[in-house]
Protein backbone atom coordinates (compact mmCIF):
# COMPACT_ATOMS: atom_id res chain seq x y z
CA UNK A 1 0.00 0.00 0.00
CA UNK A 2 0.98 3.53 -1.14
CA UNK A 3 1.65 6.14 1.58
CA UNK A 4 1.99 8.79 -0.86
CA UNK A 5 -1.90 9.82 -0.60
CA UNK A 6 -1.37 10.27 2.94
CA UNK A 7 1.61 12.59 2.97
CA UNK A 8 0.59 14.70 0.15
CA UNK A 9 -1.37 17.37 0.77
CA UNK A 10 -5.48 17.49 -0.70
CA UNK A 11 -5.43 19.18 -4.03
CA UNK A 12 -6.65 23.22 -3.66
CA UNK A 13 -9.79 23.94 -5.33
CA UNK A 14 -11.43 27.24 -6.15
CA UNK A 15 -14.00 26.99 -3.60
CA UNK A 16 -10.93 27.06 -0.69
CA UNK A 17 -11.52 30.35 1.25
CA UNK A 18 -8.18 30.48 2.52
CA UNK A 19 -6.97 30.80 -1.23
CA UNK A 20 -9.37 33.08 -2.49
CA UNK A 21 -10.26 35.77 0.95
CA UNK A 22 -10.07 38.82 -1.31
CA UNK A 23 -13.05 37.01 -3.95
CA UNK A 24 -14.79 36.50 -0.60
CA UNK A 25 -14.48 39.74 0.87
CA UNK A 26 -15.94 41.34 -2.94
CA UNK A 27 -18.85 39.08 -2.39
CA UNK A 28 -19.63 39.48 0.71
CA UNK A 29 -19.65 43.56 0.02
CA UNK A 30 -21.74 43.15 -3.31
CA UNK A 31 -24.03 41.36 -1.22
CA UNK A 32 -24.59 43.97 1.06
CA UNK A 33 -24.66 46.77 -1.22
CA UNK A 34 -27.51 44.78 -2.84
CA UNK A 35 -29.17 44.33 0.01
CA UNK A 36 -29.22 47.45 1.19
CA UNK A 37 -30.63 49.01 -2.35
CA UNK A 38 -33.52 46.37 -2.11
CA UNK A 39 -34.42 47.47 1.06
CA UNK A 40 -34.38 51.57 0.51
CA UNK A 41 -35.91 51.00 -2.64
CA UNK A 42 -38.35 48.72 -0.95
CA UNK A 43 -38.86 51.68 1.94
CA UNK A 44 -38.77 54.28 -0.31
CA UNK A 45 -36.26 56.76 0.86
CA UNK A 46 -33.32 55.27 -1.87
CA UNK A 47 -34.43 55.71 -5.36
CA UNK A 48 -32.67 54.94 -8.53
CA UNK A 49 -30.25 57.83 -8.94
CA UNK A 50 -29.10 59.96 -12.06
CA UNK A 51 -25.99 59.45 -14.25
CA UNK A 52 -23.35 60.64 -11.89
CA UNK A 53 -25.12 61.53 -8.97
CA UNK A 54 -24.35 59.42 -6.09
CA UNK A 55 -26.93 56.85 -4.55
CA UNK A 56 -25.45 55.67 -1.51
CA UNK A 57 -26.89 56.25 2.39
CA UNK A 58 -29.19 59.28 3.17
CA UNK A 59 -26.51 61.27 4.85
CA UNK A 60 -24.50 61.53 2.07
CA UNK A 61 -26.90 61.98 -0.49
CA UNK A 62 -25.51 65.51 -0.99
CA UNK A 63 -22.84 64.25 -3.05
CA UNK A 64 -22.48 64.58 -6.48
CA UNK A 65 -19.86 63.07 -8.88
CA UNK A 66 -19.74 65.57 -11.54
CA UNK A 67 -16.87 63.70 -13.21
CA UNK A 68 -14.12 61.21 -12.18
CA UNK A 69 -11.78 64.18 -11.32
CA UNK A 70 -14.05 66.25 -8.79
CA UNK A 71 -17.06 65.67 -5.92
CA UNK A 72 -19.75 68.21 -5.41
CA UNK A 73 -21.47 68.56 -1.85
CA UNK A 74 -24.39 70.03 -0.49
CA UNK A 75 -23.54 71.18 2.98
CA UNK A 76 -25.88 72.85 5.29
CA UNK A 77 -24.24 75.07 7.81
CA UNK A 78 -26.17 76.71 11.70
CA UNK A 79 -26.12 80.06 11.91
CA UNK A 80 -26.67 79.11 15.87
CA UNK A 81 -23.34 78.12 17.42
CA UNK A 82 -22.97 74.49 17.89
CA UNK A 83 -22.60 73.35 21.68
CA UNK A 84 -19.00 71.06 20.68
CA UNK A 85 -17.68 74.64 19.08
CA UNK A 86 -18.87 76.71 22.55
CA UNK A 87 -17.14 73.86 24.24
CA UNK A 88 -13.45 73.92 22.65
CA UNK A 89 -13.96 77.50 21.42
CA UNK A 90 -14.40 78.55 24.87
CA UNK A 91 -12.03 76.26 26.32
CA UNK A 92 -8.95 76.94 25.29
CA UNK A 93 -9.34 80.29 26.19
CA UNK A 94 -9.95 79.99 30.01
CA UNK A 95 -5.89 79.61 30.20
CA UNK A 96 -5.55 82.84 29.29
CA UNK A 97 -7.88 84.08 32.02
CA UNK A 98 -6.13 81.83 34.38
CA UNK A 99 -3.13 82.72 33.49
CA UNK A 100 -3.25 86.56 33.25
CA UNK A 101 -4.80 86.31 37.15
CA UNK A 102 -2.48 84.07 38.67
CA UNK A 103 0.61 86.59 37.00
CA UNK A 104 -1.32 89.57 38.78
CA UNK A 105 -1.60 87.49 42.11
CA UNK A 106 1.98 86.45 41.91
CA UNK A 107 1.19 83.16 42.48
CA UNK A 108 3.54 80.20 42.92
CA UNK A 109 5.77 79.32 41.11
CA UNK A 110 5.88 82.81 40.22
CA UNK A 111 4.89 85.95 37.89
CA UNK A 112 7.66 85.17 35.53
CA UNK A 113 6.17 81.50 35.07
CA UNK A 114 2.60 82.50 34.38
CA UNK A 115 3.86 85.41 31.96
CA UNK A 116 5.65 82.61 29.89
CA UNK A 117 3.13 80.47 30.23
CA UNK A 118 0.56 82.61 28.85
CA UNK A 119 2.94 83.52 26.11
CA UNK A 120 3.40 79.90 24.80
CA UNK A 121 -0.18 79.71 24.90
CA UNK A 122 -1.46 82.79 23.17
CA UNK A 123 1.50 81.78 20.47
CA UNK A 124 -0.03 78.08 20.30
CA UNK A 125 -3.68 79.11 19.88
CA UNK A 126 -3.14 82.12 17.43
CA UNK A 127 -1.04 79.65 14.80
CA UNK A 128 -3.72 77.23 15.38
CA UNK A 129 -6.16 79.46 14.19
CA UNK A 130 -3.96 80.19 11.12
CA UNK A 131 -4.34 76.38 10.36
CA UNK A 132 -8.28 76.54 11.03
CA UNK A 133 -8.61 78.72 8.63
CA UNK A 134 -6.41 76.90 5.98
CA UNK A 135 -8.54 74.22 6.47
CA UNK A 136 -11.64 76.24 5.94
CA UNK A 137 -10.46 77.02 2.54
CA UNK A 138 -10.03 73.63 1.20
CA UNK A 139 -13.72 73.46 1.74
CA UNK A 140 -14.49 76.73 0.22
CA UNK A 141 -16.93 77.04 -2.92
CA UNK A 142 -14.46 77.71 -5.72
CA UNK A 143 -11.35 77.50 -4.13
CA UNK A 144 -9.16 79.16 -1.85
CA UNK A 145 -9.78 83.12 -1.71
CA UNK A 146 -6.28 85.56 -1.64
CA UNK A 147 -7.92 86.68 1.76
CA UNK A 148 -8.30 83.42 3.35
CA UNK A 149 -4.62 83.00 2.37
CA UNK A 150 -3.46 86.54 3.60
CA UNK A 151 -5.68 85.70 6.49
CA UNK A 152 -3.87 82.36 7.59
CA UNK A 153 -0.15 83.86 6.67
CA UNK A 154 -0.92 86.71 8.90
CA UNK A 155 -1.82 84.59 12.19
CA UNK A 156 1.07 82.40 11.51
CA UNK A 157 3.19 85.18 11.38
CA UNK A 158 2.28 87.10 14.47
CA UNK A 159 2.07 83.46 16.81
CA UNK A 160 5.81 82.46 15.09
CA UNK A 161 7.22 86.44 15.39
CA UNK A 162 5.50 86.81 18.52
CA UNK A 163 7.96 83.97 20.09
CA UNK A 164 10.82 85.51 18.56
CA UNK A 165 9.93 88.53 20.18
CA UNK A 166 9.57 86.95 23.27
CA UNK A 167 12.90 84.99 22.90
CA UNK A 168 14.84 88.80 22.17
CA UNK A 169 13.38 89.89 25.23
CA UNK A 170 10.49 92.33 24.00
CA UNK A 171 7.48 91.39 26.32
CA UNK A 172 5.63 94.50 25.74
CA UNK A 173 5.81 93.75 21.90
CA UNK A 174 4.96 90.10 21.79
CA UNK A 175 1.70 91.20 24.21
CA UNK A 176 1.09 93.87 21.52
CA UNK A 177 1.78 91.64 18.51
CA UNK A 178 -0.34 88.80 19.63
CA UNK A 179 -3.87 91.16 21.10
CA UNK A 180 -3.62 92.37 17.35
CA UNK A 181 -3.82 88.92 16.25
CA UNK A 182 -6.42 87.74 17.89
CA UNK A 183 -8.57 90.84 17.66
CA UNK A 184 -8.01 90.36 14.07
CA UNK A 185 -9.79 87.52 14.53
CA UNK A 186 -13.00 88.99 16.67
CA UNK A 187 -13.01 91.59 12.79
CA UNK A 188 -12.03 89.53 10.14
CA UNK A 189 -13.73 85.62 11.00
CA UNK A 190 -17.69 87.71 11.22
CA UNK A 191 -16.65 89.22 7.82
CA UNK A 192 -15.53 85.91 6.13
CA UNK A 193 -18.67 83.88 8.04
CA UNK A 194 -20.64 86.19 5.90
CA UNK A 195 -19.31 85.90 2.69
CA UNK A 196 -18.77 82.13 2.48
CA UNK A 197 -15.66 81.44 3.54
CA UNK A 198 -16.24 80.40 7.08
CA UNK A 199 -18.64 78.62 8.72
CA UNK A 200 -22.10 80.58 9.34
CA UNK A 201 -21.76 80.68 13.07
CA UNK A 202 -18.36 82.00 13.41
CA UNK A 203 -19.87 85.36 12.98
CA UNK A 204 -21.54 84.94 16.25
CA UNK A 205 -18.29 82.76 17.78
CA UNK A 206 -15.51 85.02 17.24
CA UNK A 207 -16.21 88.40 18.32
CA UNK A 208 -17.32 86.75 21.76
CA UNK A 209 -14.96 84.68 22.12
CA UNK A 210 -11.85 86.38 20.99
CA UNK A 211 -12.54 89.06 24.32
CA UNK A 212 -10.95 86.75 26.78
CA UNK A 213 -7.73 86.33 25.10
CA UNK A 214 -7.21 90.23 24.08
CA UNK A 215 -7.96 91.36 27.48
CA UNK A 216 -5.91 88.94 29.32
CA UNK A 217 -3.26 90.13 27.12
CA UNK A 218 -3.21 93.16 27.20
CA UNK A 219 -3.91 93.39 30.73
CA UNK A 220 -0.35 91.84 31.58
CA UNK A 221 1.25 94.94 29.76
CA UNK A 222 1.29 97.12 33.38
CA UNK A 223 3.03 94.05 35.26
CA UNK A 224 5.85 93.88 32.61
CA UNK A 225 8.68 96.01 34.32
CA UNK A 226 8.30 93.77 37.36
CA UNK A 227 9.14 91.02 35.50
CA UNK A 228 12.91 89.57 36.01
Amino acid sequence: MSLLPLIRPPAATSCDPALRPRRGTEMAIGHAVSSYRTFGAAKGFLKPAPHGTYSGPPHLRGMANKSPDSVSMLITEPRTVPWLSVVFGFGPMLPFVIGATLAWLDFKPGRDAWFDLVIFWAASICTFLAGVRRGVSFRTMGGPTSSQIITMLWLFSAGSGALVLWWLGLPSLTLVLLAAAFASIGILDPIAAQSGEAPLFFARLRPVQMVLPVVSLLSLLPIVQTLK
